[in-house]
């Protein structure tokens, strides 16, 4: 009896032992391989590894890009004088006169009408005053290029230079003329007159162009007088 039963504890012991080692090699595969997904709860199955290889840049869609519209400032004028609907009118920068004097209700009969150069092109908020012709004769003073105030010329029987009426002698030498008839020029007021004739005394003028070099008179006031000036 008591033979039995060692031979029994015997296989009990070897029972055991064989089903711990054989536990123990399975888990200590499990645990090396990576691959305990059948033994932590909770967790996935682990993912087999890239291959690694050159990072490649992560690109990024090119901003939409917004196109600024560029507007026109807006300004103000108010004319009065030799016009039917004196006041305060609102245009784009870059209206000439004769769209200001339209919108005005047009000039009176009295206006100075000849004197006015209706191409002028105001840029910013201005008053413009419409004289009478009997006012341009007695003296009334513009300096702002917008009214031929005094001379042989006109606005009117010079435009664009190509009608026949003016005549040769009425234009103003610019070589010549004195601080007066250089005054009578659109634009060009006392300091001016006095600085062409300073320049002209040292470099007499060539060509009616020259007297951009002038300080003073740049590429816009002289599109004003070109038509007005000679250089004999």
């Amino acid at each position: 009896m008591a033979m039995q039963k060692r031979e029994r504890r015997k296989m009990i012991v070897y029972l055991t032992a064989f089903i711990f080692v054989t536990a123990a090699g399975f888990l200590y595969k499990m645990f090396f391989d990576g691959d305990v997904s059948g033994f932590v709860k909770g967790t996935s199955v682990s993912q087999p590894a890239q291959e690694s290889g050159p990072v490649q840049p992560e690109t990024s869609e090119a901003p939409d890009v917004t196109t600024v519209q560029t507007t026109v400032p807006a300004i103000d004028v108010y004319i009065c004088g030799q016009v039917n609907n004196p006041g305060v009118y609102s245009f784009v920068s870059g209206v000439i006169l004769d769209d200001v004097i339209s919108k005005a209700g047009g000039l009176t009969a009295a206006a100075a009408s000849d004197r006015i150069n209706l191409v002028y092109i105001i840029t910013s908020n201005m008053s413009v005053y419409i004289p009478t012709e009997e006012e341009c004769v007695s003296g009334y003073n513009d300096d702002s290029g917008i009214l031929r105030v005094s001379g042989q010329n006109s606005w009117k029987n010079v435009k664009d230079g190509k009608d026949g009426d003016a005549s040769p002698s009425g234009l103003v030498n610019i070589n010549t003329a004195g601080k007066d008839e250089l005054m009578s020029l659109p634009g060009i007021g006392e300091v001016l007159a006095s600085q062409i004739i300073s320049y002209r005394e040292e470099h007499p003028f060539k060509t009616v162009k020259e007297i951009c070099n002038v300080s003073g008179i740049g590429e816009s006031k002289y599109k004003m007088i070109k038509d007005l000036i000679v250089c004999e």
